[in-house]
Parts: structure tokens; sequence; C-alpha cells
């Protein structure tokens, strides 16, 4: 079913380093939002940094082939905005309430972000990050995973938690 959002065969299946033009910094989605420019792309689809003229902000555009993914994804997210409505979780938020697509494409709007993990290590050179930095984003990450377990989104028994022989932990 095609609402005109996205051009239909658009190339999606094209190689990861390769963007479809419909995702080219100055493009517009859905007529409202505008792509800035592109942030990354995975396995599962391509996210763009687009500005939404509606509601005068940024936002991160996620684009994927994967529809049943996708679909899946926008539940997951629609479901936790619903059970946490005050952001305890510290989830990425969707913005807009329903999946733009068409033929080929499925995406989801969501929270724009800052810097991953990845791109502050590749910034500074590789150098070790600061045990205090590190405490603090490990911190942030264990009182996520708790409130999304809490909210039984997330399984978190101890049981998960599988030492190595040099005493560490993996999640």
């Amino acid at each position: 079913m095609t609402n005109g959002i996205l051009p239909k065969n658009s190339g999606m299946s094209s190689p990861q380093n390769e963007w479809p033009e419909f995702l080219e910094p100055g493009k517009w989605l859905s007529g409202r939002y505008k792509v800035i420019r592109k942030l990354g792309c995975g396995s599962f689809g391509k996210v763009v940094e687009a500005y939404d003229d509606k509601n005068k902000h940024g936002c991160a555009i996620k684009i994927s082939k994967e529809k049943a993914a996708a679909r899946q994804e926008f539940r997951t997210l629609e479901i936790l905005g619903n059970k946490d409505p005050k952001n305890e979780t510290r989830s990425v938020r969707l913005l807009y309430p329903n999946l733009l697509h068409t033929d080929d494409h499925v995406c989801l709007v969501m929270e724009l972000f800052g810097e991953t993990l990845l791109d502050v290590l590749d910034c500074n050179g590789w150098a070790p990050i600061p045990p205090s930095h590190v405490q603090h984003v490990a911190s942030q990450v264990f009182a996520s995973l708790t409130s999304l377990g809490v909210l039984g989104l997330f399984h978190n028994k101890s049981s998960g938690c599988i030492g190595t022989k040099r005493s560490s932990c993996s999640l």
C-alpha cells in the first residue's frame, strides 16, 4: 500500500554505503520531515536526522525494508511509551503515533539523540574513557534496565548474569 510518503522501489536494497535518493539531505518525507543528514546504517535499515516542520524540532527517522521487524519495534516502543509516560526508563520515544510506510519501506519517527559510545571513542582517538565517566554511564544503563524489568519489558533475572573464568560478568 503506497500513501505517497516515500517513492516506491527507491533502492533500500542497495549496499549499506549507498543511500537511496529519497534520504539525501534536503529531501522531504511525507511533506513534513526534511532530511538534514545521514546518521548511520545497519543490518535492518538506515537512520537520518530530520526536521519536523509541523512541530518545529529535530527528529531521527529509521527507515527499514524489514517490515515485520519494524512493526515489532514500533509496537514495543508504543507499549513502552504507554507503560512509562514519565520516561523513567530513559528509552527512545516515538514522536509520530503511526508507522510511515510504502510498499517497500517502513519508517519510525523517533527522538533525536546525541553521539553513540562508539562515536565518543572514535572522536577521542580510542583513548580510554575515565572510570568516573564509565561509572556514570553504567549507572544510567543499569537504572534503565531495572525500570524496564519492573515494567515487564525486559527479563532481568539474576540467573541471566553469567560469570567467566576471569571473575567478570556478562548480561
